[in-house]
């Protein structure tokens, strides 16, 4: 698998609880992950609109969202973490409050823990906390969290199984070139066009930040 284990534990787990696998169970299950992502989308437009509850349904009912929101797939239980991790990220830039550090780790932990591309949520969040001056020790315990997650992760693969899971995980590079520079246009512009203007947008008193909200919107 190319993923971290978080998903696969979720299955595993409800496989023992119920006995064995079962398909509507599991659907019913996962949809408890899309409750989350909406809490955590509902957080983050609250904090930036004046009128998150339409934004939030808007959101809620696009097709993409109702399509995904029952598989047994990893993307919606990413979207729930990462928007949920982000938001405790910006509760912790505005209060410093320990707790809310908690949060925020053990949030963004589960975030990579769900898929790799999580450890861009603490690495983009450091770098804009210190681009607008507001690194702090208890940020920087929080950010680096997820990093010791997958680490931890590694060495138990490495010591149980003899395999590296990121090394598996990154089969991708094997792609031929054509198709490797389309997946890395794809994760730059993903990147530059969408994360980066949502998390300026939610973290920095910037100017503008309308404008950054729209564009990591479009």
């Amino acid at each position: 698998d190319r993923h971290p284990p978080f998903t696969i534990l979720v299955l595993a787990l409800l496989t023992w609880l119920l006995g064995g696998a079962s398909e509507i169970p599991f659907h019913l299950a996962y949809s408890g992950f899309t409750f989350l992502a909406v809490l955590g989308l509902y957080r983050l437009l609250a904090a930036w609109t004046s009128c998150p509850r339409e934004a939030c349904l808007l959101i809620a009912v696009s097709p993409p969202f109702v399509v995904s929101s029952h598989t047994l797939m990893t993307d919606v239980p990413f979207l729930a973490f990462f928007t949920l991790a982000l938001d405790a990220y910006r509760q912790l830039l505005e209060e410093a409050d320990s707790r809310v550090a908690w949060r925020a780790a053990v949030l963004a932990s589960v975030c990579a823990l769900t898929q790799y591309r999580g450890l861009l949520l603490p690495a983009m969040v450091l770098a804009c906390a210190w681009a607008i001056g507001r690194l702090s020790r208890r940020l920087l315990v929080a950010s680096a969290a997820p990093f010791a997650a997958i680490a931890c992760h590694e060495l138990a693969a490495r010591a149980l199984w003899g395999v590296s899971p990121l090394l598996r995980s990154a089969g991708f590079l094997q792609m031929e070139p054509r198709r490797l520079l389309l997946s890395i246009v794809t994760y730059v512009t993903s990147l530059g066009g969408c994360y980066v203007f949502l998390i300026l947008a939610s973290l920095g008193r910037i100017r503008w930040r309308r404008v950054a909200l729209a564009l990591g919107v479009g």
